[in-house]
């Protein structure tokens, strides 16, 4: 049996989309007249999918709650705080480590820093009038890693390691570098899995994730 709750409010279809690297966003619609729901634009809910006795707790915020015709919430989600588009103010460092870089720069906007595995030191590092996520991404580069919200809603810097994950059944090919599978809340995005294509298995780096959660299907993109 499945059950999709964002918060305290259960959801009645949707579709989530993690990333690897970036952060999982989703569009929720959720099972509760609009007006109804605990759920508040910016404040922090988790959103927590079960299914086939798996649990996946994905820590994030609502960032824009809307009304459909019929008067039901329609959500728009993102993995945590939701504020990694937001301007940094330029600043100048010189003889710093790259993590204390990034760090600055997440606390500046409101986002939780977490494990930054960023090693190097920083001769001269000019931080632009850009959003935090370009910040990120201009250091992660630099250092050969990968950055992505984690499930616990902190922001992550990684060396891409593609750990074994499982196997994944039933799978078909949609188009290229894409296919379709019953739902696996086991597999991570930035993992390998084994995909069984009419008796074939098939390792696939999945870059993204996509839950189609009315269909308990999902969507796995290869690398």
């Amino acid at each position: 049996m499945a059950s999709f709750i964002l918060g305290n409010d259960p959801i009645a279809t949707g579709e989530v989309v993690r990333p690897y690297p970036g952060r999982a966003h989703a569009t929720l619609l959720l099972g509760v007249p609009h007006g109804e729901h605990s759920v508040t634009e910016g404040a922090r809910a988790p959103l927590r999918l079960f299914h086939d006795d798996v649990e996946l707790v994905l820590h994030g915020t609502p960032v824009q709650i809307m009304r459909t015709p019929e008067g039901w919430p329609l959500v728009r989600w993102v993995a945590g705080a939701g504020a990694l588009h937001r301007v940094l103010r330029p600043r100048y460092y010189q003889g710093v480590p790259a993590r204390l870089v990034a760090e600055d720069a997440l606390k500046e906007v409101g986002e939780k820093p977490g494990a930054l595995d960023l090693p190097s030191v920083l001769r001269a590092w000019v931080r632009h009038a850009e959003s935090a996520y370009r910040l990120l991404w201009r250091l992660a580069e630099r250092e050969g890693r990968a950055i992505y919200v984690g499930e616990d809603g902190k922001v992550h810097a990684e060396r891409p390691e593609w750990p074994k994950g499982p196997e994944v059944p039933g799978a078909k090919a949609l188009g290229p570098g894409a296919y379709l599978a019953p739902l696996d809340l086991s597999l991570r995005p930035g993992a390998e899995a084994t995909l069984w294509l009419g008796g074939v298995r098939v390792p696939v780096r999945v870059s993204r994730i996509v839950y189609r959660l009315e269909k308990a299907t999902m969507e796995v993109w290869r690398a």
